[in-house]
C-alpha cells in the first residue's frame, strides 16, 4: 500500500469534522475559508473503498477522497465511527480496534498518526458502569498501537467514566477530543481538540467545527499532512 502524505502535528487552530464526502472543490473552499484540518471517518469493519460510496447515509473515507483532501492542502485526522448502542467489552474493543488500524493502513495513512476511538451513547442506551467502557477502550487502543498508530479518544455524550479514570486508567491513550455535548474533563491532559455545534456551510456541507490546541501536557495529536 502506498503511503499518502506524511505524519505531522495537527495545526493549532480551526478545522472541522464531517460524516459527508468532501469532494475536491469543497475541500478547496473549506481551506480557503480558513479551515486547516478535517477529521474523516473509518468504518468499524475492515473495509476501505477506493472511491466514495454515495449510496446513502454516512460516508467513510475513501482513498480517492484522502488524496483530494491532501491536494487541497488540508490536514486529515482519522476517527472511527462510534456506535451509540454499543454494549462495550474488551472483545468488542479488540475487533473494532483491529479494524481501525487495518483501515488506516489500507488508506495509506503513515505510521504514528493518531486514530480516534469515538465513544458516545444515545440517551437511554448508555452503560451504567465504567469498567466495561474502560476495557473496550484499552483493548481498542492496544490494537491501534500494535498496528503502528497512536490511540486517541473522542469523549462523547453519556460516557460513564470520570475525568480521572479517562486519564489514569487508559495508559495507551495519548490524546483526547471533546464533543460539543457535556462531558467529563480529562485530568492532567485536558483536550487536544474541542468540538463546536454543527452547521451547514455555504457549499452545503454539514460539519462540526473543531479547535485544535496543545493539551495540558504540551502535546498535540498527529495527523496526515500533505507531503
Amino acid at each position: 500500500m502506498t503511503t499518502l502524505g506524511k505524519a505531522a502535528s495537527i495545526h493549532v487552530g480551526l478545522g472541522f469534522d464531517t460524516a459527508s464526502y468532501v469532494d475536491l472543490d469543497k475541500a478547496k473552499a473549506m481551506r480557503a475559508a480558513g479551515y486547516a484540518f478535517v477529521a474523516r471517518y473509518l468504518r468499524r469493519d475492515q473495509h476501505v473503498n477506493q472511491n466514495p460510496d454515495l449510496s446513502g447515509g454516512a460516508v467513510s473515507l475513501s482513498v480517492l477522497e484522502l488524496r483530494q483532501l491532501l491536494a487541497a492542502d488540508l490536514q486529515v485526522s482519522l476517527v472511527q465511527f462510534g456506535d451509540g448502542k454499543l454494549v462495550p467489552s474488551a472483545e468488542q474493543g479488540t475487533t473494532v480496534g483491529a479494524a481501525a488500524a487495518a483501515n488506516a493502513r489500507a488508506l495509506g495513512a503513515p505510521s504514528s498518526v493518531t486514530l480516534w476511538c469515538d465513544v458516545e451513547w444515545s440517551s437511554g442506551a448508555a452503560p451504567t458502569e465504567p469498567q466495561p467502557v474502560l476495557d473496550y477502550i484499552n483493548a481498542w487502543a492496544a490494537q491501534v498501537v500494535a498496528g503502528g498508530y497512536r490511540a486517541g479518544l473522542y469523549v462523547g455524550p453519556n460516557v460513564p467514566v470520570d475525568g480521572k479514570s479517562l486519564y489514569y486508567d487508559l495508559p495507551k491513550i495519548t490524546g483526547y477530543w471533546k464533543a460539543a455535548s457535556k462531558t467529563s474533563w480529562v485530568a492532567e491532559r485536558g483536550f487536544q481538540i474541542i468540538q463546536g455545534l454543527s452547521f451547514t456551510t455555504a457549499e452545503g456541507l454539514n460539519i462540526d467545527p473543531d479547535m485544535a490546541a496543545y493539551d495540558g501536557r504540551g502535546d498535540r495529536c498527529t495527523v496526515i499532512a500533505p507531503a
